[in-house]
């Protein structure tokens, strides 16, 4: 889109949001993914007068409520697939609260509206001192506070600066979520200086995606956080090669980092990036060349134009050239205070100490830093216990503030480790006030519904007591360094009582890697996955001579529960499918089909618990995992389902998912139930497409042979280059072996695929799969080659990657389009085919099936 047409687009929303009151400080709340209709909403806010504050989905519920009644916007821009989880955070807001927003308008759906009014620019009222943003930050006590960020300060950065250069021959990429401030510098950077701006496609992609979208688009200024920077060095570092501008920042650079990019980019100015969103993004800046100085920390350089920096004492006094001191900001870029908090702005932004401007102010940043002898600054650390990571702010004592308001919780310390070189996290360590303690399962899932992901620790681990040193203030150093024991380990372990319990927990640590392990240990929350589970089922088969469905330790995840499954006489066979995943909740259940890869659902396990605690989650299992006859024919799996389906839930509207495979049977089901009279609220099919549609023709100018051969060696060789060089052998001889056997066939004259047998080498490294998965493969390949699908008169929602050329092939509906006849929406993921259901792609996966969730429940009368 050219700037005409944005401008002309941004002033018809404008005079829209003017008819509504929207002007000079008044709040317009977005809830929108990266896109274009992002860009529009922002400009028009500001060209209204207004300024803008960014909901973010992934956070939790409390805080985006407190959000809503900390800013009582008049306003919310958002998307048709996102109103939904906005009309439910909305409804649980505290008395004297409006209920309602007076005004919801979604940039898809409702633009026809906005459309009819002029695209000439309203007068929109707003000085320098107005607002622009408001940027919610972490809060000591838990409370975000919202940063008031104003005009005068988003130009100071990108206009006329000295930091970098803004010019209209640049391309910047804008890839930041708009609640983070480096979306300040990616997107007004280009829009005031007439540059071009890339947006990235919503959602958290991969380290290759990232790299393959700078190069794509010719990337030249490119913003990363630390970590983000460190990553891309290490796995992209060729994709930045182009990239004239790389601003990196948000925390401590790591220096090994930075000499590797100096020494391969020699095109590139790295800048290193320092201030808080207090100051608009930026404060001080670096520009980094070679050689670095030995044994010194990356500086963060000298103050960017129309910005001022002091480093003072306690007595508020400026130190002598390299003595520390505390780092205050000044100038254009400040803020004008924080939102709703007059105390906090007094005790933040304080009178110039040292003159200036009358009613000139200061930041106290909480940075302690020092001046350098060629006049650059220093960091080193903080003078308080704020800490960022990831490029996000996080104040450790609102961690600690959360937990310490569990009553089984008697003291809670949260520290960030690098115990790792550039590779920080969270850790929280606990004294317990009852036994058991919380495990690490109850205590993430507790936080997650209090704080944004960024905040909650990725390990936990209780202590008997903190250690103190000689002045009785506890000794961080000495705390112990979370490994999978101590992060596993509650504090009175429940050991084993009999023989059996012995074997299974020895079974249970060598598997898991996880010493020691309790009989009350639940297995997924040790870190226990699909193949994991595969494994230990076979070995306790051998040490038992018992075999027990994997579909049981769903519902007996610890040693105490299994011990009782195997002390048992006769064996588990029962016919029921149906499994809970996770039966809890107050919401309508989803229920998912297996795949073909032996017809378990160990798929879903991780994706379930990024769904809530108050979605309840079934999945449907292969009845062959269960000792039984498969069913062959892809209708009678969908017909037993649907008897499964009923037990939980008799009547519609249901809500159906299946990957891969399992898209095809949970197709068929929603086909099933609209033919008996149900209603299907969502059918969502991942990574799935149907054989014998047009998905599979070819066009008739590509010879079969060329798209066979050109197919067949890009998925060959995108699966050879993401194997470890020690598998890859292996896969090589694997695949002369099937076409040695397919040249055979043809030789032959066997050419009809759907007559040949099922060669499953061609699909799977068999050497990976137990012999009953392969056989259920099998029965499931050969079903879906004789499956016919026929029309289905409801929708079908598709998730599906942008980084598969296998599946790709020439539909974009893969194949979906000519069946469902009420259309099909399509959701774009990050991922592959084999990763979506991986960290750190099934937190998207999640997030985008949860807003396709709220949006399906809230037109769907229960």
């Amino acid at each position: 889109m050219t700037y005409r047409e944005l401008d002309a687009r941004a002033n018809q929303l404008a005079n829209f949001l003017k008819q509504y009151g929207v002007g000079p400080d008044v709040l317009v709340g977005i809830c929108l993914e990266r896109s274009l209709e992002l860009i529009i909403a922002l400009l028009g806010i500001v060209k209204a007068g207004g300024a803008y504050v960014s909901l973010d989905l992934t956070y939790p519920k409390e805080r985006l409520a407190f959000m809503l009644e900390d800013t009582r916007m008049p306003v919310l821009l958002t998307q048709k697939k996102l109103r939904g989880a906005m009309d439910e955070l909305v409804g649980v807001l505290p008395a004297g609260v409006p209920s309602r927003f007076p005004l919801v308008i979604g940039l898809d759906n409702d633009w026809e509206t906005v459309a009819r009014l002029s695209t000439a620019g309203p007068p929109s009222g707003a000085a320098a001192n107005n607002l622009a943003y408001v940027s919610y930050t972490s809060g000591s006590t838990g409370r975000p506070k919202g940063v008031c960020v104003t005009h005068r300060g988003v130009v100071r950065l990108v206009k006329d600066n000295n930091f970098a250069r803004f010019h209209a021959d640049e391309v910047f990429l804008q890839f930041a979520p708009i609640a983070f401030d480096a979306s300040t510098l990616e997107i007004w950077g280009p829009l005031l200086n007439g540059a071009q701006l890339v947006v990235f496609p919503p959602g958290l992609p991969s380290m290759a995606e990232l790299g393959e979208a700078i190069q794509k688009h010719k990337i030249t200024t490119l913003w990363l956080t630390a970590g983000l920077f460190h990553q891309v060095v290490e796995e992209q570092l060729d994709s930045l090669k182009n990239v004239r501008q790389l601003l990196a920042g948000g925390d401590v650079l790591s220096v090994p980092h930075v000499a590797r990019a100096l020494d391969n980019l020699s095109g590139t100015q790295l800048i290193n990036g320092y201030g808080p969103t207090e100051n608009t993004t930026f404060t001080c800046c670096h520009r980094i060349s070679a050689p670095l100085a030995g044994g010194r920390s990356i500086p963060i350089g000298r103050p960017i134009a129309n910005t001022q920096v002091y480093i003072l004492d306690k007595q508020l006094q400026p130190v002598p050239i390299g003595v520390p001191g505390e780092l205050h900001a000044g100038g254009d870029g400040l803020a004008r205070n924080y939102l709703n908090r007059p105390e906090l702005t007094a005790e933040r932004f304080i009178p110039h100490p040292l003159g200036g401007e009358p009613g000139a102010c200061l930041y106290r940043t909480g940075d302690r830093a020092r001046w350098l002898p060629d006049g650059s600054i220093e960091f080193l650390g903080r003078t308080d216990r704020q800490v960022k990571i990831r490029g996000f702010r996080i104040e450790l004592e609102g961690i600690e503030t959360v937990l310490g308001q569990l009553p089984a919780v008697k003291e809670a310390m949260a520290i960030v480790r690098e115990d790792r070189p550039g590779e920080k996290r969270l850790v929280a360590y606990m004294v317990a006030a009852r036994q058991p303690p919380p495990t690490p399962a109850e205590l993430r899932q507790y936080l997650q519904q209090k704080l944004p992901d960024y905040m909650v620790p990725s390990a936990f681990v209780f202590l008997g007591a903190f250690p103190l040193n000689a002045n009785g203030k506890v000794d961080r150093e000495a705390l112990p360094v979370p490994d999978s024991s101590r992060i596993a380990t509650q504090s009175d372990i429940a050991a084993p009582r009999d023989a059996v319990e012995t074997q299974l927990t020895a079974l249970w640590e060598k598997e898991l890697g996880v010493h020691p392990v309790g009989i009350r240990d639940n297995f997924f929350e040790l870190g226990g996955h699909s193949l994991m589970g595969v494994r230990l089922f076979a070995q306790m088969e051998k040490h038992f001579s018992k075999k027990l469905p994997l579909a049981s330790l769903f519902q007996a995840p610890t040693i105490e529960q299994l011990a009782n499954l195997l002390r048992e006489k006769k064996t588990l066979t029962s016919c029921s499918s149906l499994v809970a995943i996770q039966p809890n909740g107050n919401k309508q259940p989803i229920f998912f089909v297996h795949g073909a890869g032996g017809g378990n659902l160990w798929t879903y396990t991780n994706l379930a618990q990024y769904l809530g605690a108050e979605q309840p989650v079934y999945g449907l299992e292969s009845r062959g995992m269960r000792g039984l006859e498969e069913f062959n024919r892809i209708q009678d799996m969908a017909t037993h389902y649907i008897e499964e389906i009923r037990t939980v839930q008799p009547r519609g509207p249901y809500y159906l998912g299946g990957y891969c495979f399992g898209g095809n049977v949970a197709y068929e089901i929603a086909r099933q139930l609209y033919e008996q009279g149900d209603q299907v609220a969502l059918l969502a099919l991942m990574e799935s497409a149907p054989l014998n549609t047009g998905y599979e023709r070819i066009p008739w100018w590509r010879p079969r042979f060329l798209f066979d051969f050109t197919i067949s060696a890009v998925h060959w060789l995108s699966n050879f280059f993401r194997l470890e060089s020690a598998e890859r052998g292996r896969f090589v001889r694997r695949k002369c072996h099937v076409l040695l056997k397919k040249l055979r066939q043809r030789c032959c004259g066997d050419t009809d695929a759907r007559s040949a047998a099922v060669d499953l080498e061609e699909i799977i490294d068999v050497s990976r799969f137990p012999e009953i998965e392969l056989k259920l493969w099998e029965v499931h390949v050969r079903a879906i080659r004789d499956y016919v699908p026929k029309s289905y008169s409801g929708r079908v929602t598709l998730f599906r990657t942008r980084s598969q050329p296998f599946l790709c092939s020439f539909d974009p509906l893969y194949g979906w389009g000519e069946l469902a006849a009420g259309g099909v929406e399509v959701v774009s993921i990050p991922g592959s085919h084999e990763k979506i259901f991986v960290e750190p792609h099934v937190r998207e996966l999640a997030a985008r099936l949860s807003a396709c969730l709220c949006e399906a429940q809230s037109r769907t009368p229960c």
